[in-house]
């Protein structure tokens, strides 16, 4: 990723939703949590202090709304280009977990203010796009918008593409947001090709477009245009194509899994905070699989800061590639 730009700003493109996490029975602990957000929030942590992580989004002009937004600010990402909605409020999701310790979502995000995030893209002129280097987008940022707003958002990212933002991308596909498997395929397949970056799963690549091995996916990608893919293949390991060099990276499992619900946007986070940096795709990749390995080893999407500085300071590879970005 190339450091082409001063300013180093980050568009962060999603939906953050109010969480409420059952702690014992009937007590549940609220928080704010969603793809994109979780992945800004791990980027903004682990980037050059010289980054500014710009959340675009919409909330409601309710009391929680104004609680999530100041939840933002206290991870230093910036609220600049949020859109707020009269008498809209926030998506809302339970996740409650079985005697067998497996964890279940309940979600209620049909009126969530985001679904009208489009908005707030009128809020980023040409002139602020040439000052920003990076957006980050998702599949889910797309499937929670009707039609015409994922027209809107794609225009947004021509736009930006034009004016030399980079534009990474994780389909993070969830089948049931989508009105059909069709478009879920058709609209995954136009942010590939507006996409420099791409950051996937074989799983999720087989189950959108069929692509049977690692190698065809990637070739599929090159295809396309993508600059640069990481592709995720469980314990096969990450597999990668930069400029149409091909590059692996071997598993390595996480000593104890607590809780795997951020693994995929703390590893987006941290791969594009380490491309920042300068590492190489290849690099930013085993870093960022140290980092998602100290994720799914504590219980939340977003661990505290000082849990992720702690055991950060305790693996010598992360400790000395980074200082930690408080």
């Amino acid at each position: 990723m190339d450091q082409h730009k001063q300013n180093n700003t980050i568009y962060a493109i999603g939906e953050c939703m109010v969480e409420f996490s059952c702690t014992r029975d009937d007590e549940y602990r609220r928080s704010f949590a969603g793809d994109v957000f979780n992945t800004a929030v791990y980027l903004r942590r682990l980037a050059p202090a010289n980054c500014n992580v710009e959340f675009v989004t919409a909330v409601g002009d309710d009391a929680i709304s104004s609680a999530m937004m100041s939840a933002w600010r206290d991870e230093k990402i910036a609220t600049n280009h949020v859109a707020v909605m009269p008498g809209k409020s926030p998506g809302l999701y339970v996740i409650e977990t079985d005697d067998a310790g497996e964890r279940r979502f309940s979600y209620w995000r049909s009126q969530s203010a985001a679904r009208q995030l489009t908005a707030a893209l009128k809020k980023i002129d040409d002139d602020a796009l040439c000052d920003g280097d990076y957006i980050y987008y998702s599949g889910i940022s797309l499937a929670i918008l009707s039609e015409d707003r994922r027209a809107s958002l794609f225009e947004f990212v021509k736009r930006a593409k034009s004016k030399g933002v980079l534009i990474a991308f994780d389909p993070n596909f969830r089948p049931a947001l989508w009105e059909s498997h069709a478009a879920a395929a058709e609209t995954t397949m136009k942010a590939y090709g507006l996409a420099d970056i791409v950051l996937t799963g074989a799983d999720e690549e087989a189950s959108l477009f069929g692509w049977g091995s690692e190698a065809s996916e990637l070739g599929e990608l090159e295809r396309i245009g993508v600059r640069e893919a990481i592709l995720k293949a469980g314990d096969r390991g990450v597999f990668g194509s930069s400029g149409g060099e091909r590059f692996h990276v071997p598993f390595s499992p996480a000593k104890e899994v607590v809780d795997t619900t951020a693994a995929g946007d703390s590893f987006a986070g941290a791969y594009l905070a380490f491309r920042i940096r300068g590492r190489s795709p290849e690099e930013a990749v085993a870093l960022a699989a140290r980092v998602a390995r100290i994720v799914v080893s504590s219980r939340g999407a977003i661990i505290d800061r000082q849990t992720l500085r702690s055991t950060m300071n305790e693996d010598p590879i992360l400790s000395s590639e980074i200082e930690y970005a408080d």
